[in-house]
């Protein structure tokens, strides 16, 4: 059995479309497996809602393949406006959690508490360390009880942003984001199958693809930290966030490419979300 205790903010969440009010600040979720998927909302708007919904349904086949995934989605779709409206259009991370047990399945959808980085944090960037540890089925977003506990353990430091899973002394991503390394004009960041696909990353190779840089698929090992000019994350909180050390190696900022793509990755946000402004949604 796993039991997932969020923290959850604002008035109001659902669980199977029931609206509930938010009392004790606590949701605690105990299933024998757990998908979910987490989003940002701007100005009343799913930032790329439909690519997490692509990716809750890989994850919800992977668990149930014979799920009515179309009918799911609508159901998910449908809560998560009646969130945003009922909790009038607040701002932040929304999470949408799917619960199998073996004779009933249970959906979520509430609002999570979010800490975005600061205007300092993308200037000077942030510090990592890294953590031992292999995802199970790193290409379905379902909890990890044993690595959660061990990360949320490590990030109580107030001096650390963010844990680098290492598998075999080689970095293979984030714990809540994904990595990419810069030397010279080339990125390099983890093979597919070796991390969960994340949204922020997939409009990071989108802008790269689309502006001919070259991109080395493969991880890189701890030792060859410093054949590299810089690094960043990306996911739904961060975006696209410098980092300035990992570990004991300390990385050099600011870096033309690693800003232009910042830049670029913030315009496709502005431009999401202009478009579903303009058609009502």
């Amino acid at each position: 059995m796993t039991k997932l205790d969020d923290k959850i903010v604002q008035r109001f969440y659902l669980h199977n479309a029931v609206v509930k009010e938010n009392k004790s600040g606590i949701l605690t979720i105990e299933a024998g497996t757990i998908v979910y998927e987490v989003f940002r909302t701007v100005s009343g708007i799913a930032l790329f809602i439909e690519d997490h919904f692509e990716r809750l349904a890989h994850s919800v086949k992977s668990v149930n393949p014979i799920i009515d995934i179309d009918n799911l989605l609508g159901l998910f779709y449908s809560d998560i406006q009646k969130l945003i409206a009922d909790n009038d259009f607040a701002e932040g991370n929304i999470k949408i959690v799917m619960a199998f047990n073996e004779n009933c399945v249970n959906r979520y959808v509430y609002y999570l508490p979010h800490v975005y980085p600061t205007t300092q944090m993308y200037d000077k960037g942030v510090h990592m360390v890294c953590l031992n540890a292999v995802r199970k089925n790193p290409d379905i977003k379902m909890l990890h009880q044993s690595i959660k506990e061990q990360v949320n353990k490590i990030l109580s430091d107030s001096n650390i942003y963010e844990v680098a899973l290492v598998n075999e002394n080689r970095i293979t991503e984030g714990s809540r984001s994904n990595l990419f390394f810069i030397k010279g004009n080339i990125v390099y960041t983890a093979p597919d199958n070796e991390v969960l696909l994340g949204i922020t990353r997939k409009y990071v190779l989108k802008i790269l693809y689309d502006n001919n840089i070259d991109v080395v698929f493969d991880c890189i090992s701890l030792n060859s930290l410093p054949e590299f000019d810089a690094a960043f994350i990306s996911g739904t909180s961060p975006k696209v966030l410098p980092v300035k050390s990992i570990e004991n190696y300390t990385f050099s900022l600011p870096n033309s490419l690693l800003s232009f793509i910042s830049v670029e990755y913030d315009k496709l946000m502005t431009d999401y979300i202009n478009k579903n402004k303009l058609y009502g949604k």
